[in-house]
């Protein structure tokens, strides 16, 4: 616990009979009367008496009482530990903007075979190929891991995208080119091949049936149409 504030102990100026120099001339009195209370140097006018029982009553005695007692009351008991901190510490570090790199710095595989700008790429559903398509009239397929280039299809004419079945099960991609739109048949693993063929074949069939159903009435004109790749085309 904290002790109470002691009051200061009266001196020469509380004395019934002070020396001379601590009394007050008359122009020292109305120069301190003009100051505020609390910035007085004392609280009182000293006063020079020729004996004590001339000493009228204090006209402050209960004021400095009633002071008093407030102190003793709202004294703090406890010492209040105070942490000295820099604000400034208190700040986390920033690092330089030359330092923020949220792109990879360093060189890890690079995919080489296109000619031209290269227009789209499409991720393949597992994650292990992605395909690619340029002005050279090519599409790609590569292996992301090892940056081989797994298929190649030289296509005829600048290939505008590519985008990649969402089914994992079977890989068929579908590139525009121009005005047609080509369907691809890929081999990604053994025995993928037939799944994927049949799928497209499926496709071209239905293809061929809307057409042949929409054929007979003259007055629609089709939209889209289903043809099979030439010889040299499947080769390739």
């Amino acid at each position: 616990p904290i002790p109470a504030p002691k009051p200061k102990l009266p001196g020469h100026a509380e004395s019934y009979n002070p020396p001379e120099e601590y009394l007050l001339s008359k122009e020292e009195e109305e120069e301190m009367l003009k100051h505020d209370p609390a910035d007085r140097p004392l609280n009182f006018i000293p006063q020079k008496y020729s004996a004590f029982r001339k000493v009228p009553l204090y006209d402050r005695l209960l004021h400095e009482r009633f002071e008093r007692c407030l102190d003793l009351y709202l004294c703090p008991r406890t010492v209040k530990k105070r942490m000295n901190v820099d604000p400034q510490s208190l700040l986390p570090s920033l690092p330089k903007p030359q330092e923020l790199k949220p792109y990879p710095s360093t060189l890890a595989v690079i995919y080489e075979g296109h000619t031209g700008k290269v227009h789209s790429l499409a991720m393949h559903p597992g994650g292990q190929y992605f395909a690619s398509c340029s002005e050279d009239r090519s599409v790609r397929v590569w292996e992301i891991a090892t940056g081989r280039c797994h298929r190649k299809w030289e296509l005829g004419a600048a290939v505008a995208g590519v985008a990649w079945n969402p089914n994992v099960n079977t890989s068929i991609i579908a590139a525009a080119v121009g005005s047609e739109c080509v369907l691809l048949d890929i081999t990604l693993g053994e025995g993928a091949v037939e799944g994927a063929t049949a799928t497209i074949e499926e496709l071209l069939r239905v293809g061929r049936e809307s057409m042949a159903n929409r054929g007979q009435l003259e007055s629609k004109k089709e939209l889209v149409t289903w043809s099979d790749p030439s010889a040299a085309d499947a080769s390739q």
